[in-house]
């Protein structure tokens, strides 16, 4: 096989409560809870993996982005579009089946199968930031939806 995959395996399109400025990419084996993966010092930080999934910081609370999450069967190409920030981390799974998880455990609709347990890499794509805040700014606890729009992109950690 030569050059980078050109399409994900499959891919969810959903939505997620943003409670507390943050939302998560849970593993539903439940065995560890990717709203305690600890975060990197100083307050500014995008995303953190850890055991139990993956851990996001929005640029606001209470609102509902748009999120899709790709799995992949290699490390994606990267994307071209212009994004407001992104960032990559590592995280690890005990069971196959993955969803988007609030703070205080609402889930969404979509549920994305891996292939098998085990540790993958994560690269979450952000833009829709600078609309967001506007938003919050001009009545907060707007609940606004599909104002952030992230991408999540999942492969397989090498071994």
């Amino acid at each position: 096989m030569t050059g980078a995959p050109s399409a994900p395996l499959s891919a969810v399109d959903d939505t997620v409560d943003v409670e507390y400025g943050q939302f998560c990419l849970q593993d539903m084996a439940r065995m560890h809870a990717a709203a305690e993966v600890p975060v990197p010092p100083g307050g500014n930080w995008l995303l953190a993996g850890g055991r139990g999934g993956v851990l996001f910081q929005s640029a606001e609370s209470d609102h509902s982005p748009a999120i899709r999450v790709e799995l992949w069967a290699t490390q994606p190409p990267a994307r071209d579009e212009p994004f407001d920030a992104t960032a990559d981390a590592t995280f690890s799974t005990d069971g196959t089946e993955l969803r988007l998880w609030s703070i205080t455990a609402a889930m969404g609709d979509e549920t994305l199968v891996l292939p098998a347990a085990g540790t993958y890499n994560v690269r979450a794509y952000v833009s829709g930031q600078a609309e967001i805040q506007a938003a919050e700014a001009a009545e907060p606890a707007s609940f606004a939806e599909g104002l952030e729009q992230w991408l999540i992109q999942i492969w397989p950690a090498e071994k």
